[in-house]
């Protein structure tokens, strides 16, 4: 209530504190938790946003006011509960500055989205390999999709694109020509039906404001519960709305699981569960 009132958006779902703090990213995915709460509260997050947005298709960019709050686990469960729901979902990581999706998959990240955005090729020419007037192979020109975008072995419908390589000047890449015309690409030719971007925190880097105006994007904000201060919060919305950015709504993040709400939870968990 006092997330909503401050920041006069809509909370779209909240998630609970859960595992250690010395807990891998691999340890937090709703794939390897589907004994707790957290797969249910994913799947009222995406319930929400299907009922209150078009989700079912789109470019969507998850970002939070500062570092620590969580939005590279919550962006990556976000894409895996989509995707278990049978929508195709590619997950790109434009956190350019400290790329963490590579670590949560376990993916090699020598390829990714930096890779596209310094390549030779123009993206219409990306799906196939070429080779030079003398027949041998242009390492310029023999990128295809399979290096850049992986498939997720564990979740159906869920494809990756790692960071890649670092570069120098990451916000006028991904505000460019070639960082739309990219996107544009992949959605003709790949037919996914959701792409969720991570990027920086906002009060940090001006990454995700930049996109959200050069690709059309709609945000999703993260806000974690207990940490994040109300100036910060409020400035993030500031900054949005100053470039006109759409904001669909709050995922309030790390929520404290002892309150009355999750004491319920767990008397009807158990009461379904109990079989004596």
């Amino acid at each position: 209530d006092e997330a909503s009132e401050i920041l006069k958006r809509p909370i779209l779902g909240s998630i609970s504190q859960y595992g250690k703090a010395n807990d891998s990213y691999a340890d937090r995915l709703i794939q390897n938790n589907m004994n707790s709460r957290l797969p249910d509260e994913y799947r009222i997050l995406r319930t929400n946003l299907l009922f209150s947005t078009e989700i079912s298709s789109g470019i969507y960019i998850v970002t939070s006011a500062i570092p620590n709050e969580g939005k590279t686990t919550v962006i990556s469960n976000l894409a895996g509960s989509l995707a278990l729901s049978g929508l195709h979902v590619l997950l790109i990581d434009a956190d350019l500055r400290k790329p963490q999706l590579h670590n949560v998959f376990g993916l090699d990240n020598s390829q990714g989205l930096t890779s596209l955005l310094t390549a030779s090729l123009a993206p219409n020419q990306i799906s196939t390999s070429s080779t030079l007037e003398n027949g041998a192979s242009d390492p310029a020109s023999t990128l295809t999709w399979q290096d850049t975008i992986k498939q997720i072995k564990d979740i159906n419908n869920l494809w990756v694109l790692p960071s890649g390589f670092p570069i120098d000047n990451p916000t006028e890449l991904l505000g460019s020509t070639i960082m739309k015309n990219w996107i544009q690409a992949i959605q003709e030719n790949l037919h996914f039906d959701v792409i969720l971007i991570d990027t920086p925190p906002l009060l940090g880097f001006p990454d995700s404001a930049v996109m959200s105006v050069s690709l059309g994007a709609k945000m999703i904000l993260v806000v974690r519960a207990n940490k994040t201060r109300h100036e910060a919060a409020k400035r993030m919305i500031e900054r949005l709305d100053q470039v006109q950015a759409e904001i669909i709504g709050i995922i309030l993040n790390q929520t404290n699981s002892r309150d009355e709400g999750y004491q319920a939870y767990d008397y009807y968990i158990d009461y379904y569960t109990n079989t004596t």
